[in-house]
């Protein structure tokens, strides 16, 4: 048998209807890139709603390059931003698209998300009013009514204010030895010079202001006053007044304060020492329940004579201190706490100079009915570096315990409160001058606003 040949069809004639034109293979690639877009898009608010909000806007930052003139995606970006708390990046996205079509409620009202998480109040009530005219859908006007009325809620201002009773066994921390040593001669102390104890009333107030100017950034101010009036024991009747005041930032992993402050003292109606200087602070938080704090003050201090009203020139100088703790929390109502603190205090004589070195802790826990503990340990060693006139026989070293126990009772929930404390301090000085005990009670009742 001879070899068949194969047989081929001619090929078909193209007819006019069956051939594209530019213009549908063109509308064929847009449908295409359209496709892509939207899947993308889909993929994007998908992440969104997981909480996966840095791989959403990588993923919409990265497409936004190849469709440069996509509207939704940008959007998109604006709202990942607002929830990786980089409002300040979403802002401006937001403000773009609305200067292009102001009739974007859906962009007016993400728009005031990222202004009121940007401390901009004011812009986000006024664009949240914007979008709720223009009667929006029942969850969304429901939704804009919550933000508004958190927005009312905060409080820029707070204010504490207690009145109470306190009894002290040594009002004048007078020494526990009735007899010392001074010039190398035995010297008996008179009744004044020894422990005192009286009653008295304490008041004291004091009132904090936070001015937000963005979401990283803040202004506080913190006034603070304080008095102590014996029955008996008047010599020793304080005031306190204590004033701070500066910037406050908040970074992605720390928050740092650098208030100025001004302490300012008066000791039985008379000028005893006024303070001032700086005192920056930082927090730094290293999980959920553990935060690292601190700190350091540089002041210059003035002390005065209250027999002439002039400043005591020899005692006059500088207070240096560094302070570092952890706090952790064991859990939502309760917390520990242990810190170091170092302080030098140089003057113009070498025997008030000294470097003090402490170990505090702290114990928060809030208990049932309404009842808080405070228990605060601290252990500080302060030594001089010169020998004074009167103890030849060594240069002082005083080691300072102190415990505080501090228990409340909320009396409503308007910031009501009884807290009864009580103070342990020994004094244990290589001079018995230095040496004493002392025990504090206080009965306050409390007012927080």
């Amino acid at each position: 048998m001879g070899q068949e040949k194969a047989k081929t069809d001619p090929p078909a004639e193209r007819s006019f209807e069956t051939t594209p034109t530019v213009e549908q293979v063109q509308q064929a690639v847009l449908d295409e890139a359209a496709a892509a877009v939207d899947d993308y898009r889909k993929l994007a608010a998908q992440l969104l709603a997981l909480g996966l909000h840095q791989e959403a806007y990588d993923l919409l930052a990265e497409n936004l390059k190849k469709n440069p003139n996509d509207v939704e995606t940008p959007f998109l970006m604006g709202v990942a931003l607002t929830e990786l708390d980089r409002p300040d990046e979403a802002i401006p996205i937001f403000e773009q698209l609305l200067r292009e079509n102001p009739n974007l409620p859906r962009v007016r009202l993400e728009l005031a998300r990222a202004y009121n998480a940007n401390a901009q109040f004011e812009k986000a009530r006024a664009e949240f009013r914007a979008v709720k005219a223009l009667n929006p859908p029942a969850a969304v006007g429901e939704n804009i009514d919550k933000y508004l009325a958190a927005m009312d809620a905060q409080r820029f201002w707070s204010a504490r204010v207690s009145l109470g009773f306190v009894h002290d066994d040594n009002v004048n921390a007078g020494p526990s030895s009735s007899s010392i040593l001074a010039f190398g001669v035995p010297f008996t102390l008179n009744n004044a010079s020894l422990p005192r104890h009286d009653s008295g009333w304490n008041v004291s107030a004091s009132i904090n202001h936070v001015y937000p100017r963005s979401r990283r950034f803040a202004w506080q101010t913190t006034a603070a006053y304080s008095r102590t009036d014996y029955t008996n024991v008047s010599d020793f009747d304080s005031d306190n007044i204590s004033v701070s005041t500066g910037p406050t930032w908040k970074l992605p992993k720390y928050v740092v304060s650098a208030p100025v402050v001004l302490d300012h003292m008066r000791l039985g109606g008379d000028r005893y020492s006024t303070a001032w200087g700086l005192a920056p602070q930082v927090q730094y938080p290293l999980n959920e329940r553990m935060l690292l704090e601190g700190g350091a003050t540089v002041q210059t201090r003035e002390y005065f004579n209250t027999a002439t009203a002039t400043t005591r020139s020899d005692r006059n100088g500088g207070v240096y201190a560094a302070n570092a703790g952890l706090r952790y929390s064991l859990d939502e109502t309760s917390f520990i706490q242990a810190g170091y603190r170092l302080t030098r205090e140089d003057t113009r004589q070498a025997y008030l100079d000294f470097t003090g070195h402490s170990v505090f802790a702290t114990y928060f826990k809030g208990l049932p009915h309404g009842l808080t503990l405070v228990v605060q340990p601290s252990i500080a060693r302060n030594a001089y570096d010169e020998k004074e006139a009167a103890f030849p026989e060594a240069t002082r070293k005083d080691v300072i315990y102190t415990v505080n126990i501090n228990l409340a009772k909320e009396l409503d929930k308007k910031g009501l409160s009884l807290a009864l404390g009580y103070t342990y301090t020994k004094s244990d000085s290589n001079l018995a001058l230095y040496s004493y005990d002392r025990n504090q009670v206080t009965l306050q009742l409390v007012g927080v606003f």
